[in-house]
């Protein structure tokens, strides 16, 4: 069976190609190293409706940011519509298991007594089931949490991120996402996750774009045009079948008669 694959176009973009490099990328991430061996990265991949609801979520939510920040949830919910896929990676064990090694990144003091003295415990166990959603609405991510499996989750991003490079997808972590994608519960046991968005096109979605950008992109600058189309169209003029321009007299020479 043969296979043709015509030129990237808007309407006619390999999203399954991007896919299937979602879903590797999902696999380096689940594989990349883990402090002790012990795992907690978990992923999910999101495309078609879910994406649009993720980007609507960013425009809600973007009304309880600064101007400065607010702009970035209105610009990359853009990004997020353009995209073909977002790969959404989390790590379950970042508030409610600590790594117990004394580390002192999370407080600086070397012992985890800042992460387990700031949640509810019980026979030194962490109750994360007594913090309520309201209270884990009041900030983007609900802390503290154990810094050595935040860096964990960053170490599979990265890996997640090298298989979209290898592979010449365009991607981008955003920070914007990421929230949205916390405010839908999406991963729910992670309470911290990055969301890395993916997308195919002819010029990468993520960069270089337009000042004031949830205006004036390309969706919406198509869209105007074909309102403008439309509204041409119901204009009335002659039947095609029968009507046809006719040259009149000091209009210029006739082509027809040269």
């Amino acid at each position: 069976m043969k296979e043709k694959i015509y030129e990237f176009e808007r309407y006619h973009r390999p999203k399954n190609h991007t896919l299937e490099v979602a879903r590797l990328a999902a696999n380096a991430a689940m594989t990349a190293p883990k402090t002790g061996g012990v795992d907690g990265v978990e992923c999910e991949i999101l495309t078609g409706d879910d994406l649009l609801s993720l980007a609507d979520t960013m425009e809600q939510e973007s009304h309880a940011f600064p101007e400065s920040t607010k702009r970035r949830f209105l610009y990359e919910a853009v990004m997020v519509r353009e995209s073909d896929a977002c790969l959404v990676v989390g790590h379950y064990r970042s508030a409610g298991t600590p790594m117990d090694v004394g580390c002192g990144f999370c407080a600086g003091r070397m012992d985890c007594s800042f992460v387990y003295n700031a949640r509810k415990t019980e026979h030194g166990q962490i109750d994360l089931t007594a913090v309520t959603p309201e209270e884990r609405r009041k900030v983007p991510f609900n802390g503290p949490m154990c810094v050595v499996r935040n860096l964990d989750l960053g170490i599979a991003v990265g890996s997640a991120l090298v298989i979209t490079q290898r592979l010449l997808v365009d991607a981008m972590p955003l920070y914007t996402v990421s929230v949205a994608a916390q405010r839908q519960g999406i991963l729910p046991r992670s309470w911290m996750k990055v969301a890395i968005l993916m997308a195919s096109r002819q010029k990468n979605p993520y960069v270089d774009i337009l000042p004031d950008y949830h205006l004036h992109n390309l969706s919406v600058m198509e869209d105007d045009l074909r309102k403008i189309y439309v509204t041409l169209r119901m204009v009335y003029w002659y039947d095609y079948k029968s009507w046809y321009p006719k040259w009149d007299d000091g209009s210029g020479s006739d082509p027809g008669k040269e």
